[in-house]
């Protein structure tokens, strides 16, 4: 398993595994999905296809054979999925009796894992319970402030969690990657474990989270754990332990069969120094990955809503646009480095332009007509730059997340292909996945800026040619 000397490099692969794990894995050839108004798949019931359900209280008791969408204020899966789930809510509960052969992927305040999972769950809460019986036969993905395993839980695979705690008192069958504050491992791990405290250390004092979650409906926070690394009496790590921390442990030695390796934090990497009366670094850890993993949720939320009205409502100048993107990439590249530089420096030199007129007027006219000239000059400036800054943006971003998105499902899911709704989703989850990677992600940020923008330029040129072209005279008959 690959060492992990930092915080935010464990919380980017986090993200990145999440994400492909999202966008990859549950790819399948689109049949006619079912779409249940009520929320409620009642006992005995067998749905054989993709469901979709949503309401206040979703609950699934029957069988569903395919992939199962649920969204609402609580979700409850009693039954047996036999392909993906995808459960959005306020409360996420796989009780004792579900079955889901499938990937689990959760997004909620809290998530609870008490059955059997043929796949991986990946999930992003304030919390996730995985219940004492509990089996992930491949491995599992978290992020968010707390995640406990109980006794008896299995993972097959692997455990990645980035929150403030994590207690892992099940088994894992392989590695084990953690970023956290506080850790306890009570159970049994079979390969290397990767813990990165990061300045945190026995001693210091556990962050209050009252604030974060103190909102109708918030989760019911298990108690905060002190920050620093503890195991348990029955511990075992069959491999190598590797530990970053502000000081060492007290006897983690004896756990570890292939060693202990222990590491200090990078110096310059440690952030700034907090003021007196703030909170230690327990939580100024959480709150730097949780601003940071918001910015990643808003920059999704917002491409794939604006990517789904552009398909909705301009869907030829989607589809012209990727057009001109297949066939001329390098030209529209380029279009699109000399409109980015002439919006911008012609920005400067209109406002340069609308203060030399309205001066000369207010010289020639004593100020009768300069407030005219400088109201409707930069309000009309305004319109147009914010305009421009819109498709710079985030228009050529969905041009290429498009042209992306729709040679990915042409690839993976062929019956999927040419379903513009499913190209810009995939898209805009793939490029916002490439887009948190550091550095990379400004260089890809920036071609799909130049070449999505000159995309669009090409779109217009073609456009206003049609427009202008004189329409063929037919001769009539005398």
């Amino acid at each position: 398993m690959s060492k992990i000397a930092r915080p935010l490099w464990f919380n980017l692969a986090f993200i990145a595994a999440l994400v492909v794990t999202l966008a990859f894995g549950s790819a399948r050839p689109v049949q006619a999905a079912v779409m249940d108004p009520d929320g409620v798949i009642e006992a005995g019931e067998v749905v054989d296809d993709d469901v979709f359900l949503s309401g206040d209280a979703v609950r699934m008791d029957g069988t569903v054979k395919g992939m199962l969408v649920a969204s609402g204020n609580t979700i409850t899966i009693n039954g047996t999925v036999n392909g993906d789930v995808f459960a959005f809510g306020n409360r996420v509960v796989v009780s004792e009796e579900a079955v889901v052969d499938g990937n689990l992927f959760g997004g909620a305040a809290s998530v609870e894992v008490h059955g059997k999972v043929g796949g991986s769950v990946a999930v992003g809460s304030a919390t996730l319970a995985v219940g004492e019986g509990a089996a992930i036969a491949r491995n599992l993905y978290y992020g968010g402030y707390a995640l406990e395993a109980a006794p008896n839980s299995t993972v097959g695979r692997s455990v990645y969690s980035a929150a403030y705690q994590t207690k892992l008192a099940g088994d894992v069958a392989m590695n084990v990657g953690i970023a956290a504050a506080a850790v306890e491992l009570t159970g049994k791990v079979g390969g290397d474990a990767v813990v990165d405290l990061g300045d945190s250390k026995a001693g210091d004092p556990a962050p209050q989270m009252g604030p974060y979650f103190a909102y109708p409906g918030a989760p019911q926070l298990p108690p905060a754990l002190q920050p620093g690394l503890r195991m348990g009496p029955k511990a075992e790590i069959g491999g190598k332990l590797t530990y970053t921390s502000g000081l060492p442990a007290a006897g983690v030695e004896s756990a570890a069969q292939g060693g202990v390796v222990y590491r200090t934090p990078v110096p310059n990497q440690k952030e700034p120094a907090a003021p007196v009366n703030a909170p230690r670094t327990g939580a100024n850890f959480f709150n730097a990955f949780l601003r940071w993993l918001l910015g990643v949720v808003r920059n999704l939320l917002t491409l794939l809503l604006l990517g789904l009205l552009a398909v909705r409502f301009v869907p030829r100048v989607v589809t012209g646009s990727e057009e001109q993107t297949q066939a001329k990439p390098g030209h529209a590249a380029g279009y699109g480095l000399l409109t980015w530089l002439v919006g911008y420096v012609g920005a400067g030199l209109a406002v340069l332009a609308i203060l030399a007129v309205g001066i000369f007027f207010a010289v020639v006219t004593l100020g009768a007509l300069s407030r005219t000239v400088f109201g409707i000059g930069f309000s009309s400036l305004a319109v147009a730059f914010a305009l421009f800054t819109l498709l710079v943006s985030y228009g050529s971003k969905l041009v290429v997340a498009y042209l992306v998105g729709n040679w990915v499902m042409g690839k993976l899911a062929p019956l999927a292909s040419g379903r513009p709704y499913w190209a810009m989703t995939a898209g805009v989850v793939i490029y916002v996945l490439l887009r948190a990677i550091p550095f990379l992600g400004w260089v890809i940020g920036a071609a799909a800026t130049l070449v999505g923008l000159g995309a669009l330029v090409l779109v217009y040129q073609n456009w206003r040619k049609q427009r202008l072209s004189p329409v063929p005279v037919t001769a009539q008959a005398v």
